[in-house]
């Protein structure tokens, strides 16, 4: 709907239910999310009464089937939950509106509590629900809903039919199933209708709410709808700030009494040191993260402005497959560090990510004296890893490497396949061509196969393992200096490797940075070091430098 007078008139022109199936409807409705939502508020997911659809969101399906089945787990709670999920994957429609309404409506929940980031968003929340419980009319008969003393846009109170069941005397005599005992009496379970008052309430984040309750009872379901915007994320002292009030204030709103209270905190990830990341990483909360895109595609390396149109995308996984694969990536091209805060729930963190300052290029220069090729087999790692390529091109003249790398997902019968052409090309710009693949386990014995392929095409170049002594975080660490000093340059189109760059130590993957320091390792070890101003280095730093033969 555009508006909320659309959705009053939408709802006040709906054809009434049968009476007669009214039990069955209800029934059906508070066992099952879904079919509450089909039922009485499929308007809301783009669907008229009765229908159903295959549901294109794994996140949507999640909230459907899932979280209902979360939330209703006495055996082993989980109270206290994140959610981090894509901005227009309709989190707030389906949480904050429709499940909290359905926890009420089921008699789960008495007092609920809805949060946003201002007071005046909470109340676009409150307001819907407040023309669905006023004007949907198989809603309101269903549940017999009848309103309270509060009826605003800040809080609502209503009454809910519910069924409560009771324990009577009864005799041996009765007509009914009983549990008889010594005495000929016995007890039997009444059920009987009553009604039940229940609270929503709205509020913004930061303002006072502690000790709020509602007949005496405090509140037992509380949502934190996207509490954090662009303006209070910007600073640290802001963010401390909400932090601060989020511990005191709503972390202290259940009551201790009550076991099966629910705080959920959903939003978007707007910053890596925002509220919904800090509680992430605690052990209290459980977190539960849906990004767009799970999987990127295997040939990002590929895609470019000018290459988008045809560009055609290999190996991704979308949350959503009702949505455009290209639209999503153009946004990724435009601004990667939005798409991948807004998008992936992963924000950049440039202040802890030692290999973001980097310099990119986009041609290389007319003399490359030598190459060095980096291995890094996906084989005998984890699933979903990297085979990555990493070729680094020297220029002595201008004392420069500029680096290029790939990642490929591909049987290992096509790796060195993938090898030989790269090693073809390269040979174009210069015949001083090393490869080299780190020597451990399964590598070492790629490297024995990939030495056979190669002389069996009568290709002399020197194959090469490398040892690693050194834990992989120092290793890595170590290139810092090299890109921030301009040293070491990144190819403009690497997208994947600029990834990784940008995100190490806490992205995904690390394959391409780590075929890198093996091919920096290869260069190392190799005659392409200035013997001369290595010696003068050893002489002005004794103390940093043993032996020069240590390299």
């Amino acid at each position: 709907m555009d508006s909320l007078k659309d959705l009053k008139s939408f709802l006040q022109a709906l054809p009434k239910l049968n009476d007669k199936d009214r039990e069955s409807r209800v029934k059906r409705a508070k066992q099952d999310f879904y079919s509450f939502i089909t039922t009485y508020l499929g308007h809301h997911i783009g669907l008229e009464y009765g229908m159903t659809k295959k549901e294109s969101s794994k996140f949507r399906a999640w909230v459907y089937t899932e979280l209902p089945k979360i939330i209703a787990n006495k055996v082993t709670p989980t109270n206290k939950m994140v959610v981090k999920a894509y901005r227009g994957a309709a989190k707030t429609t389906l949480i904050s509106r429709l499940f909290c309404l359905w926890q009420i409506l089921r008699g789960d929940k008495r007092y609920a509590i809805i949060i946003s980031s201002t007071l005046d968003l909470a109340k676009e929340g409150i307001d819907l629900l407040k023309i669905e419980l006023e004007d949907n009319i198989n809603l309101v008969q269903d549940f017999m809903i009848k309103k309270g003393s509060l009826w605003n846009n800040e809080e609502l109170v209503f009454s809910v039919e519910q069924e409560r069941e009771s324990q009577v005397n009864t005799h041996e005599s009765d007509n009914t199933e009983v549990l008889q005992d010594k005495s000929k009496s016995a007890l039997k379970i009444a059920t009987g209708k009553v009604s039940q008052l229940c609270k929503i309430k709205s509020f913004g984040a930061g303002k006072k709410i502690r000790g709020t309750n509602f007949l005496s009872m405090r509140p037992d379901l509380i949502i934190c709808d996207d509490i954090e915007n662009d303006e209070n994320i910007e600073s640290k002292s802001q963010r401390d700030k909400l932090y601060k009030w989020f511990n005191k204030a709503i972390l202290k709103l259940p009551s201790r009494l009550n076991p099966y209270y629910h705080i959920m905190l959903v939003g978007t990830t707007l910053h890596y040191d925002s509220l919904l990341q800090r509680i992430a990483l605690r052990k209290d909360f459980k977190t539960f993260s849906f990004p767009l895109l799970p999987q990127m595609p295997s040939n990002l390396d590929l895609l470019t402005k000018e290459s988008l149109a045809t560009f055609k995308p290999r190996g991704y996984i979308l949350d959503d497959t009702s949505l455009h694969i290209k639209e999503i990536l153009s946004d990724y091209l435009e601004d990667k560090a939005s798409f991948y805060s807004e998008f992936q729930n992963e924000p950049l963190d440039k202040d802890n990510a030692p290999l973001s300052n980097y310099t990119t290029y986009t041609n290389l220069p007319p003399h490359i004296d030598s190459c060095f090729i980096g291995i890094d087999p996906s084989l005998g790692k984890k699933r979903g890893d990297y085979f990555a390529l990493s070729t680094l091109f020297y220029n002595k003249k201008e004392s420069k490497i500029y680096a290029s790398s790939k990642g490929y997902k591909i049987a290992p019968d096509k790796m060195i396949d993938k090898i030989l052409t790269l090693f073809t090309k390269t040979r174009k710009l210069t015949e001083h061509i090393t490869i080299a693949c780190e020597e451990v386990a399964f590598q070492e014995f790629f490297k024995n196969e990939l030495k056979k392929k190669f002389l069996t095409h009568g290709i002399y170049t020197p194959i090469i393992g490398i040892k690693s002594n050194t834990n992989k975080e120092i290793r890595l660490d170590s290139l810092a200096p090299l890109l921030s000093d301009g040293d070491l340059l990144i190819y403009e189109n690497d997208n994947l490797l600029k990834e990784e760059l940008d995100t190490y130590p806490k992205g995904a993957h690390d394959d391409l940075i780590d075929s890198i320091d093996i091919a920096r390792r290869a260069m190392i070890a190799s005659s392409c070091i200035n013997y001369k101003e290595a010696l003068k280095a050893t002489r002005d730093y004794k103390d940093k430098f043993n032996s020069l033969k240590e390299l």
